[in-house]
């Protein structure tokens, strides 16, 4: 039988449904997290489950998590990774990962000290676009990239 595995949704935003409708398909949302009460509240309500506004009462408060999934605003993933990965969840993690790459090794070794997976959401990498704009980087066919 397939687990079924308890999630978390920090940060109550557009992107937040896309990753409550997925989480919902692999388990039950137990907890949704926004600084915004209304919008914690709103998000509660629609997935049947606890709301808070802060990340260190939800971690303190709902122990049957398995998965925090980040989709607060950037600067904030590495930060609320960490807390998480510290507190025994994996977590799935909006891009970008973080602003920056000493953020980003952070949160790296801090999956690997707690043996918790981080993953990053890269949902476009296959796309055909994608791949053709990749290659023309890879093949150095655009000049010199500034930014």
């Amino acid at each position: 039988m397939k687990k079924q595995y308890n999630f978390a949704v920090i940060g109550c935003g557009h992107i937040a449904q896309r990753h409550a409708i997925e989480a919902s398909k692999q388990g039950k949302i137990l907890a949704v997290c926004d600084a915004n009460i209304d919008k914690a509240k709103f998000f509660a309500n629609q997935y049947q489950c606890n709301y808070y506004t802060t990340l260190d009462e939800l971690l303190r408060k709902e122990p049957e998590l398995d998965i925090a999934c980040i989709c607060t605003p950037n600067h904030l993933h590495a930060t609320q990774t960490i807390q998480c990965l510290k507190s025994d969840l994996n977590v799935i993690c909006e891009k970008p990962m973080a602003i920056k790459i000493e953020d980003a090794r952070k949160m790296i070794s801090t999956s690997e000290s707690t043996g918790k997976s981080v993953f990053v959401v890269k949902q476009l990498r296959y796309y055909p676009h994608i791949q053709f704009i990749k290659s023309l980087l890879t093949n150095h066919q655009l000049g010199k990239i500034f930014s």
